[in-house]
C-alpha cells in the first residue's frame, strides 16, 4: 500500500453493509490478511452473508434492519491505519452502556 494513498473511510448504509473505501488492509480475527484486491469493499452487518466478512446482499432477503443510527454507533467505530499497532476496538467503548 502506498503511503500517499487516500485514507480509509467507512460509510454505514441504513439496513445494509459497511462500505470501506480508500487505503485499508482487511484482517481476520486471528490477524490473517484477507485479500480483496479492491479499493472499495462492502462488509456484512446482517450476519447472513456466505462471503463473510464481505457482504453478498443477503441483508435484502433477510430484511435486515439496523437498530442504531450511524451517529449512535460512530463513537465505537475506529479504523487502524496500515502500519499502526492499534488494530482493535477499545473493549471499554464496546461494553459501555
Amino acid at each position: 500500500m502506498s503511503e500517499h494513498a487516500d485514507p480509509a473511510t467507512i460509510t454505514v448504509y441504513p439496513d445494509g453493509p459497511l462500505l470501506v473505501r480508500g487505503c485499508f488492509e482487511l484482517r481476520s480475527a486471528d490477524g490473517r490478511v484477507i485479500q480483496t484486491d479492491r479499493s472499495v469493499v462492502a462488509l456484512c452487518r446482517c450476519g447472513r452473508s456466505r462471503l463473510k466478512p464481505l457482504c453478498d446482499g443477503s441483508h435484502k432477503l433477510a430484511r435486515f434492519s439496523d437498530s442504531a443510527s450511524a451517529e449512535e454507533v460512530s463513537h465505537v467505530l475506529e479504523f487502524a491505519r496500515p502500519g499502526t499497532r492499534r488494530n482493535d476496538l477499545d473493549r471499554d467503548d464496546i461494553n459501555s452502556d
